[in-house]
């Protein structure tokens, strides 16, 4: 006898990560890296590519090490990570103090090259100290390249020690929450908190912890930066302090004004997707009653409203954004304007460029302490939730199994001695202890009404629900089949496999026990279709059907039913109950619940009891049958008997038959499903860049915007050259008109910058428009088929509409204008370097076929970038799937709890993996583009030395742009060199992300050119326009020759079906799971267009009418109705058309008056 309750090895142990086995100099540099960029500029990044976490890191190791000391901290989260991974973050803050004092020595080589270049040309006497000075600056120039370097290095090292204790502190949180929610009883938790608080292990305390460091060295930063500026120009200092405290007092009242519209902007989003849920999860309905577009103007008016707000929050973003980036170049402005006219000092080049280079960096590093205390912030928020999560109490009492094998009794199955089980919201007192005995082998059946504590027993039995007193025991191993259908997005195979090994003969004798054989074989890829939350449609009674297949192919000792025949017809139940429950379970110890009298009275039955007011009353004697009929066992005594007679049973010598064998054997032979890749990588497609580029105002929107960008970094750069050119050629008398001409460059350069903001913004806003009303228009106009197909689900539009629709309205805004200013300022930067030293025209082809060649860093990025977030979405699914059904996975046993956590903890590092990966691969960037700005430091260092002469015989009468260097032309050229980098980097960045906003918009696109029903279904408007307006009045149908399907990959559902149904008759269609019964009425309403023949209402082809048209005058009760959550006012008139006393007379007509909702008002029931 084959059993089948092992679960399946785990895999086996996976690669070593290339940073385990690299050497420090790799590990340093993460040359490590390098394999994979290589592998992307070949073809583009697949999953497997990607390297699997470090075996430290992994989950299930974390968590081991983790887990003693959050129990040592009593279960205070931030004192345990602190004291599990202080030996990372201590050297972490090692590293970051290094950081910290090249970030303090960078300005003062500066200053040290510059005043050394203005003291050597101003003395009379160069041949005494031109030596000194040239390598003075020559050996500043090689510390700048130094100190840049080992800032780049340290700080990336101390971000990739901290990125691998965030990465294990998320999985160990993570892991602990899922431990957490499988523990809890089945009212707690939510399957959308649990997911939630997963979702932000990884979103948001692994970022925090990134960033970290941040808390405490961007401050000190601050004060140096402070300290540097007012050594440096004194008094004058307290001006640029002064812009800074108005600009953020400016920026503080815009946050005040930013909270509310935020906030109103999130209420309008939540009430648009509200509308958008409402009909698209009843999308089937909505087309049956024609109410698109009824929905259409619901959705349109959220919309219109969400846009309002939303218009209102970003005028002052970006307001808000504007002046943080022009706040740097207004205050060394203002600084300047002191100096000039408060102090009256002459404008020299070390204070000019030092202290421009100081308020650039006290700025950027001002924003990035701001950015770092909100992700902190949003962290601690976090943190505070998943600890109050695991703060609660779980589902404690012991396993009714395990505590039967301790017991002394081993002649019951299933025990039950005074025990008072109750539902959580029912007072125990009033509750009757139960007591149940069952023997090895019996068939027990429980019935009763709904609500008599049929579920809460089976529930107690499987160990999902603790007793309040008493004892309940189950001796052998368990399977349970809920009463609600659980499955998992997997192929119907799988789901009935449940994890344990493929068994051939066992696996068909229970398609045919269960009557799965003839539905599965009909499904296009046989039971390799994928089925679940996010796969194909099936029926209620085939979802029943597959679940109680999963308990059967468990071979288990004892099996809880709970209700599996509710869902099916009286044929398919009558076949159930013979092949399954007597004929293939004949062994095993069954408890049932049923409303099914007829099974409750059956000779099979050993045991039958009615559930009334929590009490067990036996309805018929073991001894006592119905018309004085005998029991009729079911199983035979003795394990060998038991064994044999399984083998030998009429189950398998039936599945024998050649009919049941080449349905097998054709079944066996279906392809494998094909899952949908819902967010597929591809490449950026030009016609969709057009095309949205078209939407934003086509070539007026494009000039418009690259003019104003183009005018403010001119603007930007000729205060630059001015600067340099006013502190080479300054006098106390000239200061004041120099500096109020800076100031005035500096003042239209940014407001040619507001401008660029406000043109992409109306661009943008304009195009997500026009987006958002095709998506809508082409979902709602498109055929049923589309949203029933396998691989797409409810959640998917929810993506485009939510996701996608918020990263069009707002992220590829930002991702436009920062691209294309990064861009701008490049290409700004390395012309006034070759302008200002002619020489690196040599090096400016060398960067740019650099540039070229790492273009490829844009497609690793969107490579790695999609991957992080495709991964993000079986993860959560993982964890919903797992946590809704984890009274099942419970109930069978310790072994699948185990197999659960294991696959989410797979499922988890494969998030992480990325997340990771994409954090070292900016981490590596940053590394490569260190390169490049060597590479011109270098360059400016050859040149230092090379024109030595030729420098010491400049004058400061001289012009900027001369043979010889001038302090003033190097204190430009390292300003442009400080900000390269960042540029640099940037571009890659910013191209990704505007790369990515085109993804989703060309998703969003696909979704706007759906094929029409309308146009796939046409008609004739002759026929239209002459349809009497009270049509139908006698309601005469005829289906002609009537040939059905849904689509052409799972055939005809009706085979030439011809019926007559002649005029105000009643007709009722019966017929078992999946005959035809509701496509017949699908045909009728078209929702897909006939292959063959013709259905006429009242004489009239319904071909040839409109499908509003027909849809509006006949009427439909669904077959599963959607109850969502809401007044029931609004549900029972959902567009305002009748009033309360109409509305409470369709009540009472339904006999909702009476019923247990208890009503107390037409207007105000909630319900969903």
């Amino acid at each position: 006898m084959a059993t089948y309750g092992a679960v399946p090895a785990m895999d086996a142990p996976r690669q070593l990560h290339p940073a385990q086995s690299a050497s420090w100099w790799s590990r340093w540099w993460l040359s490590w890296f390098d394999p994979l960029f290589a592998v992307s500029a070949s073809r583009r990044i697949r999953d497997e590519d990607v390297w699997d976490l470090p075996t430290h890191d992994q989950a299930a190791n974390a968590l081991e090490e983790f887990r003693p000391w959050l129990a040592a901290t009593n279960g205070a989260i931030v004192p345990a990570v602190v004291q599990c991974h202080a030996g990372a973050l201590a050297r972490a803050a090692v590293l970051e103090v290094l950081v910290l004092g090249c970030n303090i020595a960078v300005p003062a080589v500066v200053y040290v090259i510059i005043h050394h270049s203005t003291s050597s040309s101003s003395i009379h006497d160069r041949d005494a100290s031109a030596a000194d000075d040239s390598a003075t600056i020559a050996a500043c120039v090689l510390a700048l390249l130094v100190l840049h370097a080992i800032r780049v290095v340290g700080h990336q090292q101390s971000r990739a020690r901290l990125l691998r204790v965030a990465v294990r502190v998320a999985a160990s949180l993570e892991c602990l929450l899922f431990e957490h929610a499988m523990a809890k009883t089945a009212a707690q938790p939510r399957v959308a908190e649990c997911s939630n608080l997963c979702h932000e292990c990884v979103q948001a305390i692994a970022p925090a912890l990134v960033v970290l460091n941040d808390l405490w060295c961007v401050p000190i930063n601050l004060c140096a930066n402070l300290v540097g500026l007012y050594l440096l120009s004194g008094v004058a200092v307290l001006g640029g302090i002064a812009s800074t405290v108005v600009v953020s007092s400016v920026v503080a009242i815009l946050l005040r004004l930013e909270t509310p519209r935020l906030r109103a902007w999130r209420t309008a989003k939540d009430k648009r997707l509200r509308a958008v849920y409402e009909c698209f999860e009843n999308i089937a309905s909505v087309k049956l009653h024609a109410l698109e577009p009824r929905y259409r103007q619901r959705i349109s008016e959220a919309r219109r409203d969400e846009d309002d707000e939303r218009m209102r929050y970003m005028k002052v973003v970006n307001v808000h954004f504007w002046l943080m980036r022009a706040a740097p170049r207004f205050a060394a402005a203002i600084i300047f304007l002191c100096w000039s006219v408060v102090i009256r000092k002459a404008m020299i080049p070390t204070v000019a460029f030092t202290s421009l280079a100081l308020v650039e960096e006290l700025h950027k590093t001002y924003n990035r302490m701001i950015s770092a205390v909100e992700t902190l912030a949003y962290a601690r928020i976090s943190i505070d939730r998943i600890q109050a999560f695991l703060g609660n109490q779980v589902c404690t009492e012991s396993n009714p199994v395990q505590a039967a094998r301790q017991s002394h009794t081993t002649l019951y199955a299933i025990e039950v001695h005074n025990a008072v089980i109750c539902p959580e919201s029912v007072d125990p007192t009033q509750m009757t202890p139960l007591n149940l005995v069952v023997r090895p082998g019996e068939f027990v059946v429980l019935t009763g009404t709904v609500g008599s504590g049929k579920s809460t027993i089976l529930a107690a039995l499987a160990g999902l629900k603790t007793p309040v007193s008493g004892s309940v025991q189950v001796r052998g191993r368990v399977a349970y089949c809920s009463q609600t259908a659980w499955l998992q997005t997997r192929s119907i195979r799988d789901n009935i496999l449940f994890g344990t090994a493929y068994d051939a003969t066992r696996y068909r004798n229970v398609l045919t026990a269960c009557c799965l054989l003839q539905d599965v074989a009909a499904l296009p890829f046989g039971d390799k279709t994928v089925v679940g939350p996010h796969g194909i449609n099936l029926s209620g009674g085939q979802q029943a059907r597959i679940c109680l297949a999963r308990a059967c192919y468990a071979d288990a000792d004892v099996y809880l039913l709970d209700a599996p025949l509710a869902a099916v017809d009286a044929i398919v139940q009558s076949k159930i109950v013979d092949r399954c429950l007597v004929e293939l379970l004949r062994t095993k110890t069954i408890l049932l619940c049923t409303h099914n009298l007829e099974v409750a009275t059956s000779s099979h039955v050993d045991q039958a009891f009615q559930m009334s007011l929590g009490r067990l009353n036996p309805m018929v004697n073991n001894h006592e049958r119905p018309n004085g009929s005998a029991r009729v066992p079911r199983r035979l005594n003795g394990y060998e008997e038991r064994c044999q007679e399984w083998q030998e049973s009429h189950l398998v010598t039936a599945t024998q038959r050649p009919q049941a064998q080449a349905q097998f054997r054709q079944l066996e032979r279906k392809p494998d499903s094909p899952m949908h890749d819902k967010d597929g990588m591809d490449d950026v497609r030009v016609d969709v860049v057009c095309k949205y580029a078209s939407y934003c105002g086509g070539r007026a929107f494009c000039g418009a915007l690259l003019g104003s960008l183009c005018l403010s970094q001119l603007l930007l750069t000729c205060s630059d050259v001015w600067l340099s050119y006013w502190s080479g050629n300054s006098t106390s008398t000239q200061s004041a008109w120099a500096a109020g001409l800076y100031l005035a460059l500096v003042c239209t350069g940014a407001v040619s910058a507001l401008v660029a903001y406000f043109v992409s913004y109306w661009g943008c806003t304009t195009a997500a428009q026009i987006l958002f009303r095709s998506m809508l228009q082409g979902l709602l106009s498109a055929p049923a088929t589309f949203f029933t197909s396998s691989g797409r689900s409810i959640g998917d539009l929810l993506n485009r509409f939510s996701v996608d629709m918020h990263s069009i309205d707002v992220i590829t805004r930002a991702s436009l204008l920062n691209a294309a200013r990064l861009w701008i300022q490049c290409l700004a930067s390395l012309v006034v370097l070759v302008v200002a030293l002619p020489e690196m025209s040599l090096v400016a082809p060398v960067l740019l076929l650099v540039m070229y060649y790492r273009r490829h860093h844009v497609t690793l990025a969107m490579d790695l970038f999609h991957h992080a977030t495709v991964s993000v979405s079986p993860h959560l699914q993982a964890v919903a799937e797992a946590v809704d059904g984890r009274g099942v996975i419970r109930a069978f046993g310790q072994q699948h709890l185990r197999r659960f956590q294991l696959h989410h903890q797979a499922e988890l590092d494969r998030t992480l993996k990325h997340f990771a990966t994409y954090e070292m691969f900016r981490a590596w960037q940053d590394l490569q583009f260190l390169r490049l700005h060597a590479l011109l430091l270098i360059a400016l260092f050859a040149i230092v030395v090379r024109r030595d002469h030729l420098w010491l015989k400049s004058s400061p009468t001289e012009p900027l742009i001369a043979n010889e260097l001038s302090p003033s032309v190097i204190g430009l050229a390292l300003l442009q060199l400080l900000g390269l980098q960042d540029v640099l980097s940037g571009v890659v960045i910013a191209t990704m992300n505007l790369a990515v906003s085109m993804l989703k918009v060309h998703r969003v696109v696909q979704y706007a050119m759906i094929p029409s029903e309308h146009a796939l279904m046409p008609f004739p408007l002759r026929t239209a326009l002459a349809l009497c307006p009270a049509w139908p009045t006698d309601g005469e149908i005829v289906f002609d020759s009537v040939t059905f399907q849904y689509d052409a990959i799972s055939g005809p559902v009706l085979h030439n079906i011809s019926l007559h149904i002649h005029k105000h008759e009643h007709v009722g269609i019966v017929g078992r799971t999946g005959a035809g019964k509701t496509s017949l009425v699908m045909a009728l309403f078209r929702l897909n267009k006939l292959l063959h023949g013709k259905i006429s209402i009242d004489g009239v082809n319904i071909a040839d009418i409109a499908l509003a048209t027909l849809r509006s005058r006949l009427a439909i009760v669904p077959q599963t109705p959607l109850l969502f959550r809401g007044t029931l006012r609004a549900y029972l008139d959902p567009f305002d058309d009748h009033n309360d006393s109409e509305l409470w007379g369709v009540v009472t007509r339904a006999g909702l008056r009476r019923s247990h909702l208890a009503i107390a008002s037409p207007a105000d029931d909630a319900h969903g």
